[in-house]
């Protein structure tokens, strides 16, 4: 498989009419569970999944992808947004599912393709002028959850403050943020997609931050 091709099919947007309707597409389903890349992708029929594209050195060095390891896991950054500079904000959720500037990085409209059946989404949100981080795991895209989060389980929480409770879809989105990590209240703590200033920084668990990073659990 040609690294060009890779490049130019999965640059997309999964997202139509510029507004905020997000497009879910249809895919396969391996035997060990991993999300396939499908025909849509025009990348052929081998079933290789993207969680097994993204340790590909030449996957990573393209797009810039950053992994770690942390808590006897493999976790690949999806979000991060840096307010040093003044504060950042996202235009729309289309800008959220992808967007590679260096304070401005998201790739949250590829979370289908790391979907797991053993651990669903297994996310961590981290802010580390706080040394704090929450790991959890739903079942719910927080691209597509309005306002509610399915299969909500604990895994580590130092932060629990301002109904903490995953992360979906803001009912302020629009004004003040796309996603936050208070589902089902009017409060926009654990921003992401930021829309609206708030104290010279990003709304966090109470205080406001400069930096949040928010992985993804890829093995």
């Amino acid at each position: 498989m040609e690294e060009g091709v890779v490049m130019e099919k999965l640059n997309i947007k999964r997202f139509a009419g510029g507004g905020d309707d997000y497009n879910e597409p249809t895919y396969s389903y391996a035997a060990n569970a991993n999300i396939k890349i499908n025909d849509e992708l025009k990348l052929g029929t081998s079933g290789i999944s993207l969680a097994d594209l993204v340790v590909m050195k030449g996957f990573f060095d393209m797009f810039h992808f950053e992994t770690k390891t942390f808590g006897g896991a493999t976790w690949l950054k999806v979000y991060y947004t840096n307010s040093k500079n003044g504060t950042v904000l996202w235009k729309d959720i289309d800008e959220l599912g992808f967007s590679l500037q260096a304070y401005k990085w998201s790739i949250l409209g590829m979370l289908p393709y790391f979907y797991n059946n053993t651990w669903k989404y297994e996310f961590l949100l981290e802010y580390p002028s706080l040394g704090k981080y929450n790991r959890w795991r739903q079942t719910s895209n927080p691209l597509l959850a309005d306002q509610s989060v399915s299969g909500y389980s604990a895994v580590d929480i130092s932060m629990t403050q301002n109904n903490w409770g995953g992360l979906a879809l803001s009912s302020t989105k629009g004004t003040s943020t796309i996603i936050d990590g208070s589902p089902g209240n009017t409060t926009w703590y654990y921003a992401i997609g930021q829309q609206a200033a708030y104290q010279g920084g990003i709304p966090a668990n109470e205080p406001s931050v400069q930096e949040v990073y928010l992985w993804v659990r890829i093995g």
